[in-house]
């Protein structure tokens, strides 16, 4: 939009005002085109992580700002994986598939997880473990893959000398017998 207008000792003349209409977005979803002014998008941005084909995309392959490649289709078996290995800034790698749960993978550029890193909720051969069978107050052990107990007190959270307790070493969490279970406030039947 422009205006002009013509003075004479400060008294208007004349006035004119222009309109100029822009490139309208005519890509489903899509706030900007190419051209649009503003655009902080070009249609070869990396980090698109939509395709034409791809199911619930609101964008089109030719859109700007569109974070998904036309590889990723064929990642359906990375468990929920919206990238490749080759887009940009993609924090899954083709490993991830191996690690269930685990969005990262060791050599993952910005992966704040290792296998070693303490704190690494995942481990790859403890599926479901947010715990290494190394680190201290880790409610698992290696041989029990998502077993949030250990093996000498099946179903107990607690080993028999732990503070707090609230289960004996005979009745340790048992899941298929009646016992009576101490809890500190209250005794209750499992």
């Amino acid at each position: 939009m422009c205006v002009h207008a013509d003075t004479v000792g400060g008294c208007i003349l004349s006035l004119s005002v222009c309109v100029f209409s822009g490139t309208q977005p005519n890509q489903a979803g899509n706030p900007y085109t190419a051209v649009t002014v503003g655009n902080p998008y070009t249609a070869v941005t990396a980090g698109n992580p939509y395709t034409a084909g791809t199911a619930g995309n609101p964008y089109t392959a030719a859109t700007a700002g569109n974070p998904y490649t036309a590889a990723t289709a064929v990642t359906a078996v990375m468990a929920g994986n919206p990238y490749t290995s080759a887009t940009a800034g993609n924090p899954y790698t083709a490993a991830t598939a191996v690690t269930a749960g685990n969005p990262y993978t060791a050599t993952t550029a910005g992966n704040p997880y290792t296998a070693v890193t303490a704190g690494n909720p995942y481990t790859a051969a403890t599926a479901g473990n947010p715990y290494t069978a190394a680190m201290a107050g880790n409610p698992y052990t290696a041989a029990m893959a998502g077993n949030p107990y250990t093996a000498t007190t099946a179903g107990n959270p607690y080993t028999a000398a732990t503070a707090g307790n609230p289960y004996t070493a005979a009745t340790a969490g048992n899941p298929t017998q009646q016992r009576w279970q101490v809890f500190p406030t209250q005794q209750r039947w499992q």
